[in-house]
């Protein structure tokens, strides 16, 4: 199965391979305008989406189920009753 160069930038694994497929995709003389600008969306929400994971697998935040209470929802006007107009 052959993937198109947009499949290949989702997929890279790194930002040194996102820039090789850019490289590559300049050289397609037959492109659009739209589509490399595509390619160039694609590669720089790559890029990001690299970088969260990298700080998310750096930096993992500890969860402690003891802390957690399920919290009540508040009472509308303190808890007392409403007044009724007549």
């Amino acid at each position: 199965m052959i993937e198109s160069l947009k499949d290949k930038i989702k997929l890279a694994e790194n930002e040194a391979a996102i820039d090789i497929l850019l490289q590559q995709g300049k050289s397609y003389e037959f492109a659009s305008a739209r589509t490399r600008r595509t390619w160039t969306k694609i590669a720089e929400a790559r890029k990001t989406e690299l970088k969260v994971k990298v700080e998310v697998e750096v930096k993992p935040e500890p969860i402690n189920e003891v802390d957690k209470k399920p919290q009540r929802k508040p009472r509308n006007d303190r808890g007392k009753p409403r007044k009724v107009n007549k």
